[in-house]
């Protein structure tokens, strides 16, 4: 007769035989680069029975303590591993179910852990609202704990948070923080997350050579660990530095780099991405049907894409709409990379796109409707506050004043301009522009201090609309 203990033995004997396959491949995978893929095709072909032995373990009650701890094991010890193939949702619910485990049995070490990489993943998937409550339940366990690898994950992720919100100033120390206390641990990962969280500030500031140098240390810090993934990563953040340097083959060279690792390990959430870093290169030398494919390509695969990243590509394929001369498809492009940025509360995306909403309008003869966005791009661009944001607000406005024909005023905007030039995008602003305008003028705007330029640019405004 078999009886329900019977059964329950022989789920859980099940569920410790495909939790151990795992975790010899998680071992194996890290120790073995070249044969990481193999690995991983392993133990794909068991999925559908490991999702099952995973979910057997997530119905555990508070009388089956082993049955939780299994629970509890799964995500932990596949944590890397599972994040190369399985949706981040998927992943998520993985994480949630063991921490809830992990609570209700007080097991401190592991509630630490999952807490983490719940953060982690929400962090990755930019669900910066949803994040809150597993982050301050980080903080204070970390602290309580004297935990230093807790703690300098939970300042890392916090800072994550704050640069995403556009609040440099409170971000970066919250990074160097992190770094302070994580690089005697050699958390690899959690290093290389810092290291790129910093260069990301500096290419938001508009200090392209450090986030240059910064992110070369991070690939040859892959590069020493042997890391492919976290080498894709780095040659795809170059390629992105390259472009605002306007070095387009190497960044041509990092973004076919980033593609081609990702391919070969099947790193499924990073192919896309890398696309976009591609397409962008291409668009940047001319090769406008190459780029306006990989755009295709990675948007087709957007349940994959974080949503700065969608916006992203999308405002990358309205660059080449716009060069093409296609403004109705420009326009649909920045429009839904519009509704993402402002949904989302994406606030450096909708500062980035509503200089091309601006310049696509002027274009349709649409000014009225280019004031009024105007507006909303000078708000974000003082809330940001970096010379490549406050480029793309007078950019905007030479361009609208141009097209009002009041080519003096178009000429002080043209002025303020001139301290910026390294960050002027070429393909919204042609500098021959200067030449058009009145010198006077410029002379007046180059006096003009940021403050005044604002405020005088808000009263133009108030009269145009």
């Amino acid at each position: 007769m078999i009886t329900q203990t019977m059964i329950w033995d022989a789920h859980y004997r099940l569920a410790r035989h495909y939790l151990e396959k795992l975790r010899q491949a998680e071992k194996l995978a890290t120790l073995d680069q070249r044969n990481r893929i193999a690995l991983i095709n392993q133990v794909m072909q068991d999925w559908v029975q490991i999702k099952r032995c995973q979910a057997w373990s997530a119905s555990w009650s508070a009388a089956e303590r082993e049955k939780a701890d299994l629970c509890i094991a799964f995500p932990l010890a596949t944590s890397s591993f599972l994040r190369v193939r399985i949706l981040p949702s998927e992943l998520l619910a993985w994480m949630q179910q063991g921490l809830q485990a992990a609570i209700h049995f007080e097991d401190k070490e592991a509630e630490l852990s999952l807490l983490y990489f719940v953060c982690l993943i929400y962090a990755n998937m930019e669900s910066y609202r949803e994040i809150a409550p597993s982050l301050e339940r980080l903080l204070e366990r970390a602290y309580n704990a004297e935990d230093d690898l807790s703690l300098g994950r939970a300042w890392l992720i916090s800072a994550r948070k704050y640069e995403f919100e556009g609040a440099f100033d409170t971000a970066e120390p919250l990074f160097l923080r992190s770094l302070q206390v994580l690089e005697p641990l050699s958390a690899d990962e959690e290093l290389a997350s810092a290291w790129q969280g910093l260069g990301r500030i500096a290419l938001q500031r508009g200090d392209y050579r450090s986030s240059l140098e910064r992110h070369l240390r991070l690939l040859d810090y892959a590069l020493k660990l042997k890391r492919d993934g976290m080498i894709a990563v780095a040659h795809l953040s170059i390629s992105g530095i390259y472009n605002s340097l306007h070095d387009y083959r190497a960044a041509e060279s990092h973004a076919q780099q980033a593609v081609s690792i990702g391919q070969r390990i099947s790193y499924v959430h990073f192919i896309p991405a890398a696309l976009v870093a591609l397409a962008h290169a291409k668009k940047w030398l001319n090769k406008l049907d190459e780029s306006c494919a990989y755009y295709a390509e990675a948007l087709k695969q957007r349940d994959l894409l974080a949503p700065s990243s969608v916006i992203n590509a999308l405002y990358g394929w309205a660059q080449v709409n716009y060069r093409q001369h296609d403004l109705d498809q420009a326009s649909a492009h920045l429009e839904e990379a519009l509704e993402i940025a402002t949904e989302k509360q994406i606030l450096f995306r909708r500062c980035e796109v509503l200089l091309g909403v601006v310049v696509v309008q002027v274009a349709r003869q649409e000014t009225e409707s280019a004031g009024r966005r105007l507006r909303e791009l000078l708000d974000c661009a003082r809330q940001l506050g970096t010379p490549p944001f406050i480029v793309k607000v007078f950019s905007a406005a030479v361009i609208l004043w141009q097209a009002l024909g009041d080519l003096r005023q178009a000429g002080l905007w043209a002025g303020i301009l001139t301290a910026y030039l390294d960050h002027i995008d070429a393909i919204w602003f042609d500098t021959a522009v200067f030449k058009l305008l009145e010198a006077d003028a410029l002379e007046e705007g180059k006096a003009l201090a940021l403050d005044a330029a604002f405020e005088l640019l808000l009263q133009q405004l108030e009269v145009v609309l």
